[in-house]
């Protein structure tokens, strides 16, 4: 898969207007939604908002595309629904396979002056998901690259950064040059949500241009407080990733409250 155009915008409109965007893009670009090995079904994220799982699934996969790796076809996994259903307080997740722009509840968080406490904000624990538990465990030993990216991502979300970050590590002497950035990146974003987050930036700096090195570091950035280092990052994400995803929309989002 070709990694997408860039595209250019005007100045981003509000940060209410941006955020319906952000929650109802799933519903506006149908396009998204491609079916998976599993049952999908509509689940309630935020208020009356409903979001396909399909079009979820694809957002958590969506970085191998963007930085060039073709990655086998895989579908969602089992306890999917139930995982995107569990109501996280997520702050921001960064831009990695496994990882879902939609965690991401209300923006009341990033107006709070103390940004150490926004780094530092603990991860609620999940409910028991026996079958997702399983399948983790099942694609941490397989041989396929792109199954072991995403268990390390979900692991993460799991509260599980750790293992993820063995997981990665032990796999690095068999990963080609073509998934090197794949599993760079994604050793940044176990970094980032075991708290280790100069480590996490030191790897994503090492990443050659694109859109989610942008993304991520943009993020580090802003949750460190230093939005002027931020602004420009950001936007150079808004410009690499694809305008239908819910990343592009949380990207904008930064930028306003960064304004």
């Amino acid at each position: 898969m070709l990694p997408p155009e860039p595209h250019k915008r005007a100045v981003p409109p509000s940060m209410d207007e941006l955020f319906q965007r952000f929650l109802q893009h799933s519903a506006l670009h149908p396009e998204l939604q491609e079916s998976t090995d599993s049952e999908v079904e509509l689940h309630e994220m935020v208020g009356e908002f409903r979001a396909d799982t399909s079009v979820l699934w694809n957002e958590a996969r969506i970085v191998f595309g963007l930085m060039g790796t073709p990655s086998e076809r895989i579908g969602a996994p089992p306890d999917w629904k139930a995982f995107t259903q569990f109501a996280s307080a997520s702050v921001a997740p960064p831009l990695a396979a496994g990882f879902v722009p939609q965690r991401v509840r209300n923006l009341e968080c990033w107006l709070e002056p103390d940004s150490q406490r926004l780094v530092d904000a603990s991860e609620p624990v999940p409910p028991e998901l026996p079958r997702l538990t399983k399948w983790l465990d099942k694609q941490a030993i397989s041989d396929q690259f792109a199954s072991r990216m995403i268990a390390a991502g979900l692991l993460c979300n799991l509260g599980r950064s750790s293992q993820a970050i063995a997981l990665l590590r032990e796999m690095q002497p068999t990963v080609t040059p073509a998934e090197q950035a794949i599993w760079q990146n994604q050793l940044g974003a176990a970094y980032w949500m075991a708290g280790d987050h100069e480590a996490a930036v030191q790897e994503w700096l090492a990443l050659p241009d694109s859109g989610v090195k942008s993304y991520n570091l943009g993020l580090a950035a802003f949750l460190r407080g230093h939005k002027e280092e931020a602004r420009p990052l950001l936007m150079r994400s808004v410009e690499l990733l694809p305008e239908s995803s819910g990343w592009s929309h949380l990207a904008e989002l930064l930028i306003v409250v960064s304004e």
